[in-house]
């Protein structure tokens, strides 16, 4: 090595100049640094640069060259983001790009300022390899190393412009809600139906990922506990907003009946329906004075008689001591036998009477207190149904 010799730094050709500080000195190693400045000259794209190291006092020298890049006019995309991510991790593969010049050549150091256009629930995040705006490698490369979409489900975009141009690209991923971790009862809790038969509303759950978005084509097994019944369209699968319906629930014994619903093959996100199941030929309580209209149907209490199907609808009511009560039996269709029923507890059939023996349409009792009364509108033959109402007056 040779220290401590003068260095004169000059440009080689007519496509670059230097300015500023021109000489340097040798180091103990022997290295000289240019220390002045090195600027391209208004050339075209690809034409070489050379920078020349001359040894002072002799014809010895070195060279540097270089390539002269166009300032940034395109940027083209060499991975793009992915149609989907579930939400709350990384986007993969990692978006990647090259700036390039107009006569497309790369271009390094480029500056790019980054934004989140669209970021549902506004916790997606960005890196961009460590620092940002962030800046192109040396072959004019841009890696959007760490784009975390939101923990919301829904559009997420991004935004970058290569700074001091009209650049700008967006990229686009849909976040899409993770596995199920969550089962919300959305329809179809807290009913009551008779014994045997279907509830009203047929329960429905709402699934949930972690951060309560709704979940998509989740199966869900809708099981009924123990003597609670029976179940149709099980398991069932969750629609675009996440709402899994069940095709029919039966109940079973009298009483609470309970439906569980969970995640197949995953029995600890679950949920639970409860259904109240009344027996149909328990007698409903009827006050004197009041005005009932029911309709007589299949669903209701069934027995037979003659060898017959019939249905009936049931109602009890207590008349005081010392009560006179003038009861009139209503039905609006042919077939119906009107039945009075008196019993003293405890009831047996011998304690019945004033059962009115053909179908009427019209009938009226007088009860008299102390006493308890069942009655009903009962069906002649297994296809009749109709409407029916009951009205009472008392004179003390």
């Amino acid at each position: 090595p040779l220290p401590s010799i003068s260095v004169v730094w000059s440009s080689g050709n007519a496509n670059s100049t230097v300015s500023g500080t021109t000489t340097s000195t040798t180091t103990a190693q022997g290295v000289a640094t240019f220390p002045g400045t090195w600027t391209a000259a208004a050339v075209a794209s690809g034409a070489n640069m050379e920078l020349r190291a001359t040894a002072s006092g002799s014809a010895i020298f070195g060279a540097a060259t270089s390539t002269v890049v166009g300032a940034p006019t395109t940027h083209v995309m060499s991975e793009l983001a992915p149609a989907t991510t579930p939400v709350n991790t990384v986007v993969s593969p990692s978006p990647e790009g090259v700036v390039q010049d107009a006569s497309g050549r790369p271009v390094p150091n480029a500056l790019l300022a980054w934004s989140y256009l669209s970021n549902p629930g506004g916790n997606g995040t960005l890196n961009f390899n460590g620092v940002a705006p962030s800046q192109t490698d040396s072959v004019g490369r841009v890696v959007l190393s760490t784009w975390r979409v939101s923990q919301v489900a829904g559009t997420n975009t991004v935004q970058f412009n290569v700074s001091g141009t009209g650049i700008t690209r967006q990229l686009t991923t849909t976040g899409t809600a993770g596995p199920a971790t969550n089962l919300v009862i959305n329809a179809g809790n807290g009913q009551t139906a008779p014994s045997g038969q279907a509830v009203a509303i047929d329960p429905a759950v709402l699934v949930r990922d972690q951060f309560n978005n709704a979940v998509a084509g989740a199966s869900i097994t809708f099981q009924p506990a123990s003597g609670s019944g029976t179940v149709t369209g099980s398991p069932a699968t969750s629609n675009a907003s996440g709402i899994a319906t069940v095709g029919s629930w039966t109940l079973g014994a009298g009483g609470t009946n309970t439906l569980n619903a969970f995640v197949t093959g995953s029995p600890g996100v679950s949920t639970a329906f409860t259904a109240t199941s009344t027996d149909p030929c328990a007698p409903l309580a009827y006050t004197a004075g009041a005005t009932v209209n029911g309709t007589l149907s299949t669903t209701d209490c069934q027995f037979t008689a003659s060898s017959v199907l019939r249905y009936t609808d049931k109602y009890r009511l207590t008349v005081g001591d010392g009560t006179e009560l003038h009861l009139r039996m209503n039905l609006t269709a042919a077939g119906f036998g009107p039945q009075l029923r008196h019993y003293i507890y405890p009831p047996t059939e011998a304690n019945w009477f004033n059962t009115s023996p053909t179908p009427t349409t019209l009938s009226d009792y007088l009860l008299l207190g102390p006493g308890t009364y069942d009655f009903g509108a009962t069906s002649d033959a297994a296809t009749t149904t109709g409407s029916y109402s009951f009205s009472s007056t008392t004179n003390p």
